[in-house]
């Protein structure tokens, strides 16, 4: 499925790269990163994305969590069949308070009627994107709701350590690829100048940069409330 013909363009990602062909959901594949298959300008690629919130704002994100959850469960009294719910992408900070989880609830429940088994759509509530299929015909209702979302539970000093993980999760995929952080935090993780922050991230950019001529080529973006940032670019690192 293009996810772009049901405008995910307008979604928290998308929206702060680049215009692309098409867009179609891959699946988690590892622990809080997702991957998608984009074309664009007629070359294929991967995004390989990861969402982060700093850990003195996990409260926050539990919270929108907890009222999720609770929205897909009151869904699925009204639905009949096993579905699965996977977020793929949100922004806490676009008028989540005033996010009608009753509506948003309905809104499931409309779209599970037009879904055959194996059929999958996407559900787009404000800032919120998500993927609804349906797995099995049943009488009754049920939702398993997958989120995506990763408390960052180190000093903002080490987020070397979430660009790291991420370049080597995404190893396992050939081909062209751009890796994507979003960070849902009010307060940024990412902020350059940062001294010990700055210093790691150099760092490990240089030696991946200088790894041989079989190094990997892609770009990272770190997507954040104050912009958009290319981090080779940011660090002068070619």
């Amino acid at each position: 499925m293009n996810l772009l013909e049901h405008n995910f363009q307008a979604s928290p990602v998308i929206s702060r790269l680049f215009r692309f062909d098409s867009v179609e959901y891959r699946g988690e594949i590892a622990s809080k990163v997702q991957r998608f298959d984009a074309r664009r300008e007629g070359e294929g690629l991967s995004l390989i994305v990861t969402t982060i919130i700093r850990k003195d704002e996990g409260l926050i994100w539990k919270s929108c969590e907890d009222l999720l959850d609770h929205a897909v469960k009151t869904a699925a009294a009204g639905m009949q069949g096993l579905f699965g719910f996977d977020l793929i992408s949100f922004d806490l900070g676009a008028g989540i308070g005033n996010f009608n989880w009753t509506d948003f609830a309905a809104l499931l429940v409309n779209k599970s009627r037009k879904l055959e088994v194996g059929g999958s759509v996407l559900v787009q509530y404000g800032s919120l994107f998500g993927i609804l299929k349906k797995r099995v015909k049943e009488d009754w209702g049920k939702i398993d709701l997958h989120t995506s979302v990763e408390v960052f539970g180190k000093e903002p000093e080490q987020f070397d350590l979430c660009v790291n993980r991420l370049i080597k999760v995404s190893s396992e995929i050939q081909g062209p690829k751009i890796l994507v952080i979003l960070d849902l935090s009010a307060k940024p993780v990412f902020k350059f100048g940062l001294a010990d922050q700055t210093e790691r991230l150099h760092k490990l950019l240089e030696k991946q940069r200088n790894s041989g001529p079989d190094r990997e080529i892609f770009d990272i973006y770190v997507i954040q409330k104050t912009g958009t940032i290319e981090l080779f670019a940011q660090f002068n690192v070619y």
